[in-house]
């Protein structure tokens, strides 16, 4: 029995800023310019989790707004508050803002869990 689900429905697909290709499940930033990057910025806001990687200038897609899974950048705890480390990996909130909350615990940087963006 599944514990928790993708909704697809809410993704949104924009140019990348840069090339993606090794970004998948990293936060996502939007720029002025409406291109999706990674997020850089610890503790920084985030629009969602890159679902569809691309090269630059191409279509990428974002899934933002439900349960995303995306990669950590070091353990994590579930139903622990999560923001985005400066690499665009999910971390444990400390100062920074909060993206979300995590649905499944990681014991270590580089393991995937599920995030309710809320």
């Amino acid at each position: 029995m599944a514990t928790w689900k993708y909704d697809e429905g809410h993704s949104l697909t924009a140019p990348a800023a840069v090339d993606l290709t090794d970004k998948l499940n990293y936060f996502a930033i939007m720029d002025s310019n409406g291109n999706f990057n990674v997020n850089t910025v610890n503790g920084g806001p985030v629009f969602g989790s890159i679902y569809e990687v691309a090269k630059l200038g191409e279509p990428v897609t974002v899934q933002f707004g439900v349960i995303v899974k995306v990669r950590t950048g070091a353990a994590i705890v579930i139903g622990s508050q999560v923001q985005s480390d400066g690499n665009g990996k999910a971390i444990t909130k400390a100062a920074g803002e909060r993206v979300g909350f995590a649905l499944g615990n990681a014991v270590a940087a580089d393991q995937f869990i599920p995030v309710l963006i809320a």
